[in-house]
């Protein structure tokens, strides 16, 4: 066994279980004492960790960026004798997305690098893909419910987690309980469709429940149609700069007196 795949609800301990196994590595690897009875460890060559959610709006990228480009050092930096703690890859983006991601990221260590590696996730549909990979435990952290509350133990165990009891961490974070029945109606109504969470959003709401009406673009304007037609047409390795400049000056002065479109208005629409 050399990767652990964790799972777990939000609160239950993952990230400080994985952080510490990366400080008692370098702990050890100083020659001090380790917060264990008993330990035996490799030498590392590297560390590599992708955890916490961050942007780095100086250079421009988003949070989703910097956790691809964190990952990407990874997955060409690792060796078979690195220690990587992954916590949460994926979220950033749409759940097929994220997941689809996650699982080739995953795989890709497990049968190219094969270094010891923690790999915390919400996306319990890894379990189901890591049957076949002798490799990778399938451990989580363990929660135990007390008629309806949550008691977390902070200890890792073999098995995976069925819940990421989500919305009861919302509402221990002091979510409104008007919000947390509501959330829970419609946790249930995704539940109850065909395809799970492929269909969830079949199941939610629409937007007059939440006293917004959808409005529709407002581009039919057939002047936006006229300046793309224009814009299809011209063939900028013909352009001078001038040229350029003055085209570029014109569209954006038609494009101004044309009225941007809204994605929702708060009056419903007469």
């Amino acid at each position: 066994t050399r990767q652990m795949l964790i799972t777990g609800p939000n609160m239950a301990g993952k990230s400080t279980i994985m952080r510490q196994m990366a400080l008692t590595a370098i702990l050890n690897q100083m020659g001090s004492f380790v917060p264990a009875r008993v330990a035996e460890l490799p030498i590392f060559d590297q560390i590599y960790t992708r955890v916490g959610a961050a942007d780095d709006l100086s250079r421009g990228q988003s949070t989703f960026m910097v956790e691809m480009s964190e990952a990407s050092e990874i997955l060409r930096g690792a060796t078979g004798k690195s220690l990587v703690i992954l916590d949460e890859v994926g979220r950033g983006t749409s759940t097929q997305d994220g997941l689809a991601i996650a699982a080739a990221i995953l795989a890709d260590i497990a049968s190219r690098i094969d270094c010891t590696t923690l790999f915390a996730t919400h996306f319990h549909e890894l379990v189901d893909f890591v049957r076949d990979m002798p490799q990778v435990a399938v451990m989580q952290t363990e929660v135990l419910d007390y008629d309806g509350e949550i008691k977390f133990t902070h200890r890792l165990v073999p098995g995976a987690s069925g819940n990421s009891f989500g919305i009861e961490v919302a509402k221990l974070a002091g979510i409104p309980g008007a919000v947390i029945d509501r959330a829970k109606a419609y946790l249930e109504a995704a539940e109850a469709g065909v395809g799970g969470a492929a269909s969830a959003s079949q199941n939610l709401p629409p937007f007059e429940a939440f006293g917004l009406q959808p409005v529709g673009p407002s581009f039919q304007d057939e002047r936006y149609d006229r300046i793309m037609e224009r814009l299809n047409g011209v063939d900028v390795n013909r352009l001078t700069p001038l040229q350029a400049l003055n085209l570029i000056n014109k569209l954006k002065t038609d494009l101004g007196t044309i009225k941007q479109p809204q994605l929702f208005c708060e009056e419903p629409l007469q």
